[in-house]
């Protein structure tokens, strides 16, 4: 006869946090499709109900024995889901992990972070009502049941990960192509993208170049304007090398300019380009967002190897630290 599952009621800040191995989970994340995690018990569904968040700590091997945590995910606004068992041995389509019992983020408002090793980070945390971790040697046991977090707990959280995807756009242009550029940015905010325009993005005193890079590597897209003189704009140029190097996704906006004009980039010219009008920014900025919602799945997948790598037990190099540049 089966045990009964003890209830457990909803964490009372509705933060909880859980552990999934990325060698389990790999296949499911990859799809791209959503983010989530789904668990042989009932914890999760319980802890974090409908609307919650859950936070996802990564396990993973490391290179040399032992195991690597990262703070990987933040499900937002989740919502419960319990699948049909699968087969021995197999995994429903479109299922994360192992077990029945899912828990499901919105995809637009959850976030996923950059490679980071949080193995200090989780000793810090309080856990109420629970015990915090005593033993460093047994984080990924102390954890292996999903814990509430506190206040405090979800502020060191907050203040602990780099997101990999905080831009859904970085906007590239020249200078000459600015005014376009500018309304073209209404347009896509008013549409529900995040979008990086140098000239208001960019502070006072700050290292531009370092926060343009940093802005390409974690963006989910990037938009490059080609006007008639943009192939001679070394600023634009490098920015597109940067994107190719950190495989950020281009989407080319002809206004006024031709790929044919690119003979020195090659993986630009093979892209397909939108068409975009001097006066036309709210009918380019909707064939954007469609461009950019299709490509949601593959970004996903682009991220999650970026940050893991290929290899379960081989860390990615971290879209935090910056990216190699790819010049053709």
């Amino acid at each position: 006869m089966a045990r009964k599952e003890p209830h457990r009621e909803p964490c009372p800040e509705r933060h909880a946090l859980a552990i999934a191995r990325w060698e389990d989970n790999q296949a499911g994340w990859l799809e791209g499709d959503f983010f989530g995690l789904t668990s042989h018990r009932r914890d999760l569904q319980q802890l974090v109900g409908d609307g919650g968040t859950l936070w996802i700590v990564v396990s993973r091997g490391r290179s040399g024995g032992g195991r690597l945590y990262s703070v990987s995910f933040r499900l937002e606004n989740c919502r419960s889901h319990t699948y049909s068992r699968p087969k021995k041995g197999k995994v429903a389509k479109g299922k994360v992990g192992l077990g029945p019992f899912g828990v499901i983020g919105d995809k637009d408002r959850s976030r996923l972070f950059a490679a980071n090793d949080a193995r200090y980070l989780l000793l810090s945390l309080r856990f109420d009502p629970y015990r915090p971790i005593q033993d460093p040697d047994k984080i990924g046991q102390a954890i292996q049941t999903p814990r509430c977090l506190n206040q405090s707990d979800i502020s060191l959280l907050e203040g602990y990960g780099a997101e990999v995807a905080k831009w859904s756009v970085f906007l590239s242009y020249q200078r000459t192509d600015e005014t376009f550029a500018v309304r073209l940015t209404d347009s896509l905010r008013a549409l529900g993208l995040d979008v990086f325009l140098d000239q208001q993005a960019l502070r006072g005193g700050s290292e531009w170049q370092k926060e343009i890079d940093g802005a390409i590597e974690r963006a989910r897209h990037m938009v490059a304007l080609l006007g008639p003189k943009t192939h001679e704009s070394e600023e634009v140029r490098g920015e597109l090398n940067h994107a190719f190097g950190c495989g950020t996704p281009v989407i080319p906006v002809l206004v006024g300019g031709h790929l044919e004009d690119w003979e020195d980039m090659p993986r630009l010219r093979a892209l397909h380009a939108l068409k975009g009008k001097l006066k036309a920014w709210a009918t380019m900025a909707k064939a954007i967002v469609e461009r950019v919602n299709q490509g949601l799945g593959g970004v996903m997948v682009g991220l999650l190897l970026f940050v893991f790598g290929r290899i379960p037990g081989m860390a990615g190099p971290s879209r935090r630290t910056g990216c190699p540049s790819s010049p053709e």
